[in-house]
């Protein structure tokens, strides 16, 4: 059975001496990374890993987070990518949610060695690698495979398993629709614990024996532009605020992308004042990715044009997609309705969550909770069904905030909805009604939430109300706030 680390194990042997990170101008040949892929999985076996379970790799975009991640692929473990900023409560959770057995990070992060000191899990931190002596010479595992957190109505992440083999379909999927060959460059200015950053920037280049170039400092538009000329990049995913600050960038003379055949934006919907500014600055059109934890990527739009620019393209080869209504049957083209999905790369449960995957895969389809329209530029995504925030591609549950907010003693209820942001798309705000006769400031709140919530969650701006606009039947009627 194949399994994503044998194709890079076979990927490196046959690029052996060819570049195949450069991580801040710093190069890294396929040999020497397999090399240190192969030394990290033996650091796995003797930390105790065994197939099947859960590491967790909490380093920043650059080397040591691709070793670890790789070689917890090979040893057929499943991979935790994490967040290393969310606070130590939501840390706590996903350590302890996805059973974790080995964490793979910096010392520095204090917000989780607490909690793996007072539970004895084994930790490899920044000096693992370079103490290593010996290299496993197992050979890869087909086992295991990658863990994803969705979000989802439960005030919970819901958690999804990616098999080694889901990952290789959607790989297989994106590579042969883009054509990406060793002699691809692909930038990588997203997260790495973002799965479109860990698939269409780092997979998509590794499994094809390309060059995969990182800059790990924070996003800098006229960098990430100048790179984009001076690595002759071809392949760069990035989200719409990056392409955003990009276009604000100002050059004597325009950076030369002539070798850019492809810039995605994924993540969040692309408005069409982003995809003309980028234009405008770069003459490049930007195409949308369409996808889920779920799934991995559903559709994809190969060929940006003014005409189809705010659709997400047709679906990637082996993923069928339907438009469907409330009584879950089938539409006709240019009728809005739920996009459902199939496809050999999907998941087909919620680990531990029987309800929600009752609710969210039937028959063998997955229900997006995306609404959507087929027209003959392609699948448009309209809306939601839920009430997800998109803050710059990073999803916030309201309920969690709301559930953190009504914690508060003298809070009596909370509403957090979505407001419109020129740069992030959009922004948390929440409305507040106190219990009666109490008082309480904006400042107070927010050091009630201090280091409850990640950054992104956290409301940008707090309204205290008297009482909530509802219907006759208690409904919260969101569109009035």
């Amino acid at each position: 059975m194949d399994s994503l680390g044998n194709r890079f194990e076979k990927c490196a042997q046959q690029a052996g001496a060819a570049t195949a990170l450069i991580i801040d101008d710093v190069p890294y040949s396929y040999t020497a990374l397999h090399t240190d892929v192969k030394k990290a999985r033996e650091l796995l076996n003797e930390a105790g890993v065994q197939p099947e379970q859960c590491v967790a790799v909490m380093f920043s975009n650059g080397y040591d987070f691709i070793v670890f991640a790789l070689a917890t692929f090979t040893a057929g473990a499943i991979l935790l990518p994490l967040n290393n900023s969310y606070q130590p409560e939501e840390i706590q959770y996903y350590l302890e949610h996805a059973d974790v057995k080995l964490v793979c990070g910096p010392r520095s992060l204090s917000n989780v060695s607490e909690y793996v000191f007072n539970h004895a899990i084994p930790w490899l931190d920044e000096n693992a690698l370079s103490h290593a002596q010996t290299a496993s010479t197992e050979s890869p595992c087909h086992k295991g495979g990658m863990y994803l957190y969705s979000s989802g109505s439960t005030g919970k992440s819901k958690r999804v398993f990616r098999t080694q083999q889901a990952l290789l379909d959607e790989y297989d999927d994106m590579s042969a629709l883009l054509g990406t060959t060793a002699n691809d460059n692909v930038l990588c200015t997203l997260p790495l614990y973002h799965s479109h950053g860990f698939s269409n920037g780092l997979l998509m280049a590794l499994l094809s024996g390309a060059t995969c170039i990182l800059l790990t400092n924070e996003f800098n538009g006229r960098k990430t532009l100048q790179a984009l000329a001076d690595y002759r990049i071809t392949l760069y995913p990035a989200v719409p605020f990056m392409y955003q600050i990009m276009a604000l960038a100002n050059f004597k003379s325009p950076p030369d992308l002539s070798a850019l055949r492809h810039c995605f934006s994924a993540g969040a919907p692309l408005s069409p004042k982003i995809f003309n500014d980028f234009y405008s600055k770069t003459g490049k059109y930007i195409g949308q990715i369409y996808g889920s934890s779920e799934t991995g990527v559903i559709c994809c739009n190969t060929s940006p044009s003014p005409q189809n620019a705010l659709t997400v393209g047709l679906p990637i080869p082996c993923v069928e997609l339907e438009i469907r209504g409330e009584d879950g049957n089938l539409l006709a083209d240019g009728k809005e309705g739920e996009i459902w999905v199939r496809s050999p790369a999907m998941t087909h449960q919620y680990d531990g969550m029987p309800e929600a995957t009752k609710e969210n895969f039937v028959g063998g389809w997955f229900c997006t909770g995306d609404l959507g329209v087929r027209n003959e530029h392609g699948i448009s995504v309209t809306g939601r069904k839920k009430l997800l925030i998109n803050v710059a591609g990073n999803k916030v549950d309201p309920l969690e905030v709301e559930s953190l907010l009504n914690s508060h003693a003298l809070i009596e209820e909370s509403v957090v909805v979505a407001k419109p942001h020129e740069v992030y798309g959009e922004q948390v705000v929440a409305y507040v009604v106190l219990l009666p006769e109490m008082e309480i400031t904006t400042d107070d709140l927010y050091q009630f939430i201090k280091g409850k919530l990640v950054e992104y969650k956290v409301p940008k701006q707090i309204v205290f109300l008297q009482a909530i606009p509802k219907s006759p039947l208690g409904k919260v009627l969101r569109k009035y706030l």
